[in-house]
């Protein structure tokens, strides 16, 4: 899901893309009231705990209803306590705004209104009393990553909470009172608070009790941004805090300076490509403080199946018996990758075709009420091309009327550029297929103490803004195969077109804004108004793009996989393949059971709920299977 703001030269403004949506209903009550015979049949029993970890993009249909464009992610929270956060911002679940700027209207209106909304399914609370002490906790933040997303409480800017009562009204329970005055305080951007109201009337304690979150802002794309994570209702809870231990924000790269880079220019230098410390957040979530004992430091290349570096650590050189986390407080997990270890095993790996995908993972393990999030992975491309950014746009940048664009790179040694990967957004303006024009450098004048400009090739093309595929790329050729030398090359495009307005996608997790520079007022230079940090979505290629990463099993090798879904175990018959070992993985890609155990030919998993990958490593190669688990 595309989830941006947008910051423009020349005229800075903030603006929106896309179609026209009708806006979400939630103020109106009738929308939202379910048939009585309907929230018997449909209930959730307690406890209902959700910190949205095993899932990404939409909430869990389990539990919600996938309405009201809420987004689940790991980009868009600023020191969020779990794994993933709920972001409430102007964009329904397409991420196309709830009110869109017709092309050619003024990229300066703004329209306020009822934004995104999480909806949960019923849940049963009937023969609770307020003696039972029904409680109902959350986190929550104000802003996001970016300053620039935070909402203005004096424009009417709101987030909040309302109970469905027996009567099937929504009645607003949060912010009010001294919880309204924190909100409104609260700084833009600052750490998650925690909160909690308790269910003490009557009249939501029956069989088909709701809660809903609801967001009021501006509705031309994700502006006035909340996040929200922990949710937690339970009876016999004494306090709004919550035994949960576990990672935040994604690990940092394993490479010193990109995300993914081609295999061919990572093997010239290993060792220098690599970055000194992997860093992870650990968070306690309880009052108490505790003793983390058993963590894990684990680097793996996910196409072999190959095992680069396990290592049992505590992350504390300070504390040999493990980590320690005050309450409510977290702590910084910090490992130093063993450079030449890992640079050997990679050069063991039989890779013919030049492609390894590195799964750098931090566990760390206590038994708390959410497992899902005690696990944190970063993933690391080597293949055939450069990307500084992790796939995900949070802001836009781009250049109103003519002007240029370059992007950094480079090459350990030679090699032959081919075509450039660019996520162009839509930003108000209806740019489709028209042109730029795509240009490699040697040198720029007046960039990095350059004295003339050397332009290696210029190629004109039609941008393409044709769907609205999440974060999608597309791949530019250039006229001609461009040889480049070892050393630094700039990459981009010229804007011929006074009208014209692009915007390419910014990740702001990773700060390369020093690669970065534009041509404006004549001269090539570095001012970025509102921009301060961030990676352009620019990939050049020396190579032709991958039409996946993920490795396909061919149609005439036949698998079976049985039984699916499954309870405790399961069996795999394949043809013409010998299985070596099979490991399972979380449907985000995260390593839950390391070379999995084999009883009587059968695959003993014990597994909570949910769905998995079975990466089955065999003498041909690794093949994937999707499994279930139901228990």
């Amino acid at each position: 899901m595309i989830r941006l703001i947008v910051v423009f030269l020349l005229a800075c403004m903030n603006t929106a893309f896309c179609q026209v949506v009708g806006l979400s209903p939630y103020s109106d009550q009738s929308n939202f009231r379910l048939k009585k015979a309907d929230q018997i049949i449909d209930t959730l029993s307690l406890p209902f705990i959700e910190d949205f970890s095993s899932d990404i993009g939409n909430p869990d249909s389990l539990k919600f209803y996938n309405l009201g464009g809420v987004f689940i992610n790991n980009n868009f929270g600023a020191g969020n306590r779990s794994r993933n956060v709920a972001t409430f911002d102007g964009l329904d679940e397409f991420g196309i705004p709830y009110d869109q700027i017709p092309p050619g209207g003024n990229p300066n209106t703004i329209s306020n209104g009822d934004a995104d909304y999480l909806l949960s399914k019923p849940i049963n609370l009937a023969g609770l009393t307020k003696e039972d002490s029904v409680v109902f906790s959350f986190w929550w933040q104000k802003g996001s990553v970016s300053d620039v997303l935070g909402p203005e409480l004096e424009e009417g800017d709101s987030l909040s909470l309302f109970f469905l009562d027996e009567d099937s009204i929504w009645v607003k329970v949060w912010p009010i009172g001294i919880s309204k005055t924190n909100v409104i305080n609260a700084v833009i951007g600052s750490a998650f608070q925690s909160d909690s109201v308790n269910l003490v009337s009557n009249e939501f304690l029956h069989g088909g009790f709701q809660f809903m979150f609801t967001s009021h802002g501006t509705l031309t794309g994700n502006f006035d941004v909340w996040n929200i994570n922990h949710l937690y209702l339970d009876s016999k809870r004494a306090d709004e805090y919550v035994n949960d231990y576990s990672f935040g924000e994604p690990l940092t790269s394993l490479l010193n300076n990109y995300r993914a880079m081609p295999y061919e220019q990572f093997i010239e230098g290993i060792e220098a490509q690599l970055s000194d410390d992997v860093i992870g957040t650990f968070y306690n979530s309880n009052n108490i403080n505790t003793i983390i004992l058993d963590s894990f430091f684990i680097i793996r290349d996910t196409v072999s199946g190959v095992e680069i570096e396990k290592v049992k650590t505590n992350f504390n050189p300070n504390f040999d018996g493990g980590i320690i986390i005050n309450s409510l407080s977290s702590f910084d997990a910090v490992y130093a990758p063993d450079k030449l270890g890992i640079a050997e095993a990679i050069l063991d790996i039989d890779t013919e075709d030049q492609f390894i995908v590195l799964e750098t993972s931090m566990s760390a393990y206590k038994p708390d009420l959410i497992d899902t999030n005690n696990t944190q992975s970063t993933f690391n491309v080597l293949d055939n091309y450069y990307a500084y950014d992790d796939g995900t746009a949070e802001v836009g940048f781009g250049i109103v009327g003519t002007g240029g664009f370059a992007c950094k790179f480079e090459l350990v040694k030679g090699s032959t550029l081919k075509s450039l990967d660019l996520h162009f957004v839509r930003s108000g303006v209806d740019n489709d297929y028209s042109t730029i024009n795509l240009k490699v450098w040697k040198s720029i004048k007046g960039v990095d103490g350059a004295t003339t400009t050397e332009v290696l090739v210029t190629t004109r093309v039609s941008v393409i803004l044709d769907d609205f595929e999440l974060n999608k790329f597309y791949n530019y050729e250039f006229s001609t195969p461009i040889e480049l030398d070892a050393g630094v090359f700039y990459v981009g495009w010229e804007q011929v077109n006074i009208a014209s307005r692009y915007v390419i996608g910014f990740d702001l997790s990773r700060n390369n804004i020093d690669k970065i520079y534009t041509f404006k007022n004549s001269a090539w230079g570095q001012d970025f108004t509102d921009l301060t940090k961030g990676s352009a979505m620019i990939r050049p290629y020396f190579g032709d793009k991958r039409v996946t990463s993920l490795i396909e099993l061919p149609e005439e090798i036949n698998v079976e996989f049985y039984p699916n879904p499954v309870r405790t175990s399961f069996k795999i018959l394949m043809s013409d393949r010998n299985i070596i070992g099979v490991d399972v993985l979380d449907i985000n890609g995260v390593l839950v059971i390391d070379d999995v155990k084999i009883e009587n030919k059968s695959f003993i998993v014990d597994l909570a709920d949910g769905v998995y990958i079975a990466l089955i490593t065999t003498n041909k190669g690794i093949v994937r299977e999707k499994f279930v688990v139901i228990r």
